[in-house]
Order: C-alpha cells, then sequence, then structure tokens
C-alpha cells in the first residue's frame, strides 16, 4: 500500500507535467514574432511564454538521463536553466526554431551537474577517442558528416586521410563520436556559466535543424509524455515507487541503506541499489517504447 507521501509526490509530478502538457508547441510565425520581440525589449511576459512552449523539450531530455544517479527534478532544473539562457542568446534571425538551438544549451547545462556532481559522464580517455574529438572540433568534416547523418549517400574516402586510416579513424568511428563532439564543444566559452563577456559563435556552427524540428515535432505535439509518465507510475510496486519518489525523484534522497532498514522493506542495501536500477531500466523502457528515448538520443 502507497504511503501519503508517495501517493502527493506522485500525484504533484502528474499535476506538473499534465500542466505543461497543456501548453501547445508554438508555431514558428508565433515564435519568431515572440523571440524577436524578447530580443528588442527584454520582455519577461514574452520569456515565459518561450519557456511555456519549450519545458516539455526539456523533461525529454532530462529522461534520457535517467540511468545516471541524479534526481529527475534535478536534471529538470538544470536544463530549464540551459533554455532560459538559450532563449536570452537566441537569434531567431538565423533561420532555425528555438528548440533546435536551445537543445545544446539543455543537454550542456544537464551535463555540466553531472560532471560536477557525479562524475558519472563518460569522457574520452582514450588516445583514439582523443584524436577523433579533436578532428571533430577542426570542423573540417561538418559538412560530410551532416550529409551522412541526413542519410545521404556520399564518398567519404578523400576526407579520411591514410594517417587517420591508420590510426583507426573511420566515418563509423567519427559519427558515433559526433555527439559527444557537439556537447563538448565550448558552447561560447561559458561553461562558468558566468554573465560576463561571451563570445557570439555558438548560433554560427548550427544548421536550421529540419531533422531535429520533425523529430520534435512528433514526440510534443501530443499529450504523450504525460501518458508515459502515467503508464510507468502505474506499473510500479510498492518499493519501486517509493524508490522513484524518495530516491530519483527526491531533491534530497533517502540513502539505499535508509530505505532498506524501513520496516515496511527490510532489505540490505544492494538491494535496494539492485531495485532502483530496475526503476530506471524501466524509465528508459517506457521512453523508449513511446520513441522518445531513440528520438532524443539522436538530437
Amino acid at each position: 500500500m502507497k504511503s501519503g507521501l508517495e501517493t502527493v509526490s506522485s500525484k504533484a509530478f502528474e499535476i506538473y507535467v499534465g500542466e505543461i502538457a497543456k501548453c501547445p508547441p508554438m508555431s514558428r510565425e508565433d515564435e519568431y514574432k515572440i523571440a524577436k520581440r524578447f530580443k528588442e525589449t527584454s520582455s519577461l511576459q514574452d520569456r515565459e511564454l518561450l519557456i511555456k512552449a519549450n519545458l516539455r523539450l526539456v523533461i525529454a531530455i532530462a529522461f534520457t538521463y535517467a540511468n545516471t544517479g541524479a534526481s529527475i527534478l534535478d536534471l529538470i532544473q538544470e536544463g530549464s536553466i540551459g533554455l532560459m539562457r538559450a532563449i536570452k542568446k537566441f537569434d531567431p534571425d538565423l533561420g532555425f526554431r528555438l528548440s533546435t538551438y536551445a537543445q545544446y544549451w539543455i543537454r550542456d547545462f544537464i551535463e555540466a551537474f553531472l560532471r560536477k556532481n557525479f562524475r558519472l559522464m563518460k569522457m574520452p580517455t582514450g588516445d583514439l577517442d582523443v584524436m577523433i574529438l579533436r578532428r571533430l572540433r577542426s570542423g573540417k568534416l561538418a559538412p560530410l558528416l551532416s550529409l551522412l547523418a541526413n542519410g545521404q549517400d556520399v564518398d567519404a574516402s578523400e576526407e579520411i586521410s591514410p594517417a587517420d586510416q591508420a590510426a583507426g579513424i573511420t566515418v563509423e568511428a567519427l559519427m558515433s563520436k559526433r555527439g559527444m563532439a557537439q556537447r563538448e564543444l565550448s558552447l561560447d566559452d561559458h561553461a562558468s556559466h558566468g554573465d560576463g563577456d561571451e563570445k557570439e559563435s555558438f548560433g554560427d556552427g548550427i544548421s536550421d535543424g529540419v531533422d531535429n524540428e520533425a523529430a520534435l515535432a512528433e514526440v510534443l505535439d501530443n499529450n504523450a509524455l504525460r501518458e508515459q509518465i502515467g503508464v510507468l507510475l502505474d506499473g510500479l510496486t510498492d518499493l519501486e515507487n517509493y524508490i522513484l519518489m524518495q530516491r530519483i525523484l527526491s531533491e534530497d534522497p533517502m540513502t539505499l541503506q535508509a530505505i532498506g532498514d524501513l520496516d515496511e522493506f527490510q532489505l540490505t542495501r544492494e538491494r535496494v541499489r539492485q531495485v532502483e536500477a530496475k526503476v530506471r531500466e524501466k524509465i528508459a523502457r517506457q521512453l523508449r517504447r513511446s520513441g522518445t528515448s531513440e528520438e532524443f538520443a539522436a538530437l
């Protein structure tokens, strides 16, 4: 039987997601008009409209990091800060959607939070990984990789030098590291997240994001996210629900030992850890089942 605290926490999260689901995505025309006005006036009302229209993107991206050990609410909070920074920097006249621009900032703020607090982010450690990222950072391969990512048949042999091949750098290896390279770029040297002078180079390196927008539209044009959360919560046992509320979603998570010592459970620390891993896998499975996880993993 679920405790009152669990029910309240679960219901609060459902309500939160439900309220966000009520805010329909903006049309390109409305977004341009509001973003343009915000850039000129810094209107808090316009900023709020842009935030609300993109919070579902923050939640969906946050859930792709559900297996890192961090609280989902913490991830959403950090992603929301990234979204606000993206709105502040966004130039609608460059021709791409805010969601295309904001995804990089959302991921960057979440990953900076994880690196600082959990050190669970996979970073390149081997010589080959470092060499691949260095090649990707040079930017010379960007047009080629964009064509390949869009499914176009192009000859990449001229771009991969004999020295690259000898070192183990292949087109496949470059493609596999491309997402990491994009997120490991300086992002306008804003790693400190300060308000000092910042370079205005980030937008220059972003495509118009047509494919990204199609993926986002498929995921965000309905209440699918709310339904996914509901299905997930309904399918949890009492123990799994407690761990979800008190470990994964809590801003002040209980320790594994503290949960195991509760009278209603009486479990070892290792057993609680195993159940938590199972809950995180259920979250990932639910997102994969709906297609959300796969779509956002490609962004």
